[in-house]
C-alpha cells in the first residue's frame, strides 16, 4: 500500500525545494566523480606496478632456471666422470 503526502506550497517554495535537491544531487555527483577518478588513477598505478613486478619476476625466473640448469649439468657431468 502506497501513500502520497501532498503539502501545499507556493511557486517560490517549490522552486527553492527543487534548487536544494538539484544542488544536493550535483554535490553527490561531483563527489562520486572525484572518487571515481581517484580510484581510476590508483588502478592504473597498481596495474603499472604489477606489470613491472611481473617483468622482474620473469627475469628472475629465467636467471634461476639458467643457474639451475647449469648446476644440474655440472652434477650430471660429475656423475658421468665418476662412473668412468
Amino acid at each position: 500500500h502506497l501513500s502520497l503526502l501532498v503539502t501545499s506550497a507556493n511557486d517560490h517554495e517549490i522552486k527553492n525545494y527543487l534548487a536544494r535537491r538539484l544542488q544536493s544531487k550535483t554535490t553527490d555527483y561531483n563527489q562520486l566523480s572525484n572518487d571515481f577518478e581517484k580510484l581510476k588513477r590508483e588502478l592504473e598505478s597498481t596495474q603499472l606496478d604489477l606489470k613491472e613486478k611481473t617483468a622482474n619476476f620473469q627475469k628472475l625466473k629465467l636467471e634461476w632456471d639458467s643457474n639451475n640448469n647449469q648446476i644440474v649439468g655440472r652434477h650430471m657431468q660429475e656423475l658421468a666422470e665418476e662412473k668412468e
